[in-house]
């Protein structure tokens, strides 16, 4: 796992010293790292998240960078549809894999668990991604591919945002919610792990 807390900041707020509160007008914590050599492997995302509306009026980015070119990018989505999305562009190369089902209901939402694994596959197939909500995973759609050469040629000098995505400096699709917990491992997590 890579620590995040060394050097993290931005203007969240910190509930009850545990979790962050982000109010969707432009907050985020800015993780001091662009994670591209993890980001050119196997890794995974693992985070706690509570929504303020699991079907938000526009698309809420968790977590994610984007560099200026906009061909290199990674982010985690809260869709309108209560659905979780993993966009992942490499070299021009693009995937989105979306959870087949929403993930929140309308409305309020309870704590829950996202782990987004993502399969740097060595020996010329496309990436596979998983996503598992509250431990189990759960069936998605990839739209597109990312290539292994692709994959490996990840390249971005923007750092990752939590509470949002940093597009080129400026924060895109804040969220709105808590978020907690929020660990990159430098491995494709086993579905035990």
């Amino acid at each position: 796992m890579l620590g995040l807390s060394s050097g993290l900041k931005g203007s969240s707020k910190l509930r009850g010293k545990y979790s962050a509160i982000f109010d969707g007008t432009g907050d985020y914590i800015d993780t001091g790292s662009t994670f591209q050599s993890t980001i050119r492997a196997d890794f995974s995302w693992s985070l706690w998240v509570k929504p303020d509306d699991g079907q938000p009026a526009s698309s809420e980015d968790i977590l994610g960078a984007e560099n200026a070119s906009g061909e290199d990018k990674f982010y985690i989505r809260l869709a309108t549809t209560g659905k979780i999305w993993v966009i992942h562009q490499a070299n021009n190369d693009v995937a989105t894999y979306q959870t087949a089902n929403a993930v929140f209901p309308n409305g309020a939402c309870d704590w829950t668990h996202i782990a987004v694994r993502v399969n740097y596959t060595n020996g010329g197939a496309d990436t596979v991604y998983n996503i598992y909500v509250n431990g189990y995973a759960v069936s998605g759609t990839l739209t597109d591919a990312v290539s292994e050469a692709n994959h490996e040629a990840y390249t971005s000098d923007i750092n990752f945002w939590i509470g949002g995505r940093n597009n080129n400096g400026s924060i895109a699709s804040p969220w709105a919610g808590l978020i907690d917990e929020v660990a990159l491992f430098s491995c494709s997590l086993s579905a035990a792990e």
